[in-house]
């Protein structure tokens, strides 16, 4: 269960999102609080109708990272590596 605080923080991060041509992007400006609404954000922008794969970038601390999730059909994982992105 979330606290008020975390759920204001991943709708901020859903509501910056962008949909185009199956995939969701979303850039937050601000600097999130819990590191965990990062691949939260990407879970619930592939509940959305049309969806297929979503990103959702954002700054922690003093580093921007990105979350990728799919439904299967794309491979956020080699488009994270192709980004140099660190993949865990």
């Amino acid at each position: 269960m979330d606290d008020l605080e975390t759920y204001k923080e991943r709708t901020k991060l859903v509501a910056n999102a962008e949909i185009n041509d199956k995939i969701a992007i979303a850039v937050y400006d601000g600097i999130v609080k819990n590191h965990l609404v990062i691949p939260q954000a990407a879970d619930e922008l592939l509940t959305l109708e049309g969806v297929e794969a979503s990103f959702v970038l954002a700054k922690l601390d003093n580093e921007v990272v990105i979350s990728g999730r799919s439904l299967g059909g794309i491979n956020v994982q080699l488009i994270l590596e192709n980004l140099g992105a660190e993949v865990i």
